[in-house]
């Protein structure tokens, strides 16, 4: 649920249109396991929503955003995640996921139509994970993580005359750290988005104007860290 309101600024046919609620409104089933003496766990979800009277917001007063209610959207997807315990001290993970979905009625907006594809919403994802935990002879503990995520290509905004599209991309991180024997301060080395890939949090395109604007995302990063607990 997103409560309606009313649009500020400069009104549009001498009025300044309020806007509706929008509603969300999703079932789901789902499967939790433990397995091989809880050395595997399994987890599975399905879901299914109905998005009405969704929110948009579009350009009617030049350089002015005015929020409208499309109609409705449908959308199914399917999650699943695993954790696998191999040995003592060792966590592999792994979790992906798929989305579909649909505008099934756009209302009084003109951002979109039925064909549209709504932002951030990919139709596949899939994320990787391994973690290492080792005691150390002299006291201490050594601590590793690393993660891979990937997102399918999708689209960063709404309005379908300046949707651009984002190219399918992954991330790599890492972090190393040590432990003190009394837990009392910790040492780490990190790193993130560690393939240097390049993409876009955010952004559109008005290709008939020449303007193409957004975020572009953080480069690689290496960083150390020193934490201490009182």
């Amino acid at each position: 649920f997103n409560a309606g309101g009313i649009n500020g600024g400069a009104p549009v046919n001498s009025e300044n249109p309020a806007f509706d609620e929008e509603t969300l409104s999703q079932y789901e089933f789902g499967l939790r396991s433990a397995l091989w003496d809880d050395r595997l766990r399994l987890n599975a979800s399905l879901f299914e929503g109905y998005w009405q009277d969704i929110q948009i917001g579009e350009v009617i007063v030049p350089g002015q955003i005015t929020t409208r209610n499309a109609g409705a959207a449908r959308l199914t997807g399917f999650e699943l995640e695993a954790a696998w315990y191999p040995i003592d001290g060792v966590t592999l993970s792994a979790s992906g996921g798929w989305l579909d979905i649909r505008y099934v009625n756009v209302g009084e907006t003109t951002a979109v139509t039925l064909d549209s594809e709504l932002p951030y919403a990919p139709h596949y994802s899939y994320a990787l994970g391994l973690s290492y935990e080792r005691p150390m002879a002299a006291g201490g503990t050594l601590r590793f993580r690393g993660d891979y995520g990937w997102l399918d290509d999708h689209v960063t905004t709404t309005d379908y005359r300046l949707q651009k599209k984002q190219e399918a991309y992954g991330l790599l991180g890492a972090r190393l750290a040590y432990i003190s024997a009394s837990g009392r301060w910790e040492a780490s080395l990190s790193g993130t988005n560690l393939t240097s890939e390049w993409y876009q949090l955010g952004g559109f395109s008005a290709a008939l104007a020449g303007i193409e604007q957004g975020v572009p995302s953080r480069p690689r990063e290496i960083g150390l860290g020193v934490g201490i607990r009182f």
